[in-house]
């Protein structure tokens, strides 16, 4: 964790996704109107201090709960935040927008958007950060162009979220810059297959519940057990 490079006329996209909900929803997201340490989390979401992918936890952590619970704008600015990451997930995947990274070389390239499309997307921009095909041990850091932020604010995308499920296409061909989408549910999934195995579950729903709590990402828990259910059949039923 802490500073990672950004080039000149970048943006981390999580900073990114703050910028935008800051500028769409100015009135809920000063200062004055977050609880005591939440605008703490904020800030250091925003310079990599604290785990993007894990922000509710930081949330629980550091705000009380009973001020959690007698001020829900928590939960809101939360939901602003959610949305804003499948708006950037949903303008990269259309190729409207791209997301940058520093390769091996030290240039500056960019991933295949349609990796985004499959299902858990999301949680690779809500990190913050791919692992690709081609370097799976590494990872690299996503930034956005400046202007097309700039471009963003001042556009219909900006005030309007596209509530739609964004389709895969299995017969794509992999690119350079494909993303990894199951490298950090992996160990989840061989749990799984341990706890199916030995008979501490008896089907995959049962051990995909068994393991939930530690999935990454800002769905919610049955989107989470959608994904990991997917996860597990794409890696075992065809081994079989």
């Amino acid at each position: 964790m802490g500073q990672i490079y950004i080039p000149p006329g970048y943006v981390w996209i999580i900073d990114a996704v703050l910028l935008i909900v800051q500028y769409r929803y100015p009135s809920r997201w000063t200062p004055e109107k977050m609880l005591p340490g939440e605008g703490e989390v904020w800030d250091k979401i925003a310079t990599n201090q604290l785990s993007p992918e894990f922000i509710e936890d930081h949330i629980l952590y550091y705000v009380d709960e009973k001020a959690r619970a007698s001020d829900p704008s928590t939960r809101v600015r939360l939901n602003d935040y959610g949305e804003a990451i499948l708006l950037f997930r949903g303008l990269i995947a259309e190729g409207a927008m791209k997301a940058h990274f520093i390769n091996e070389r030290g240039q500056i390239e960019h991933i295949n958007g349609e990796g985004l499309r499959a299902p858990g997307g999301e949680i690779i921009l809500s990190q913050g950060y791919v692992f690709l095909e081609d370097s799976p041990k590494t990872r690299r850091y996503l930034f956005v162009e400046e202007a097309a932020i700039i471009a963003l604010f001042n556009s219909d995308h900006s005030s309007v979220v596209e509530h739609q499920t964004v389709p895969s296409n299995p017969k794509a061909k992999r690119k350079r810059g494909a993303v990894s989408l199951g490298s950090d549910d992996q160990p989840l999934v061989a749990e799984m297959h341990r706890l199916i195995e030995t008979g501490a579950a008896r089907s995959i729903s049962a051990a995909a519940g068994m393991v939930v709590s530690n999935a990454p990402g800002l769905g919610s828990e049955e989107s989470k057990l959608t994904r990991l259910r997917k996860r597990y059949a794409d890696t075992y039923t065809k081994l079989d």
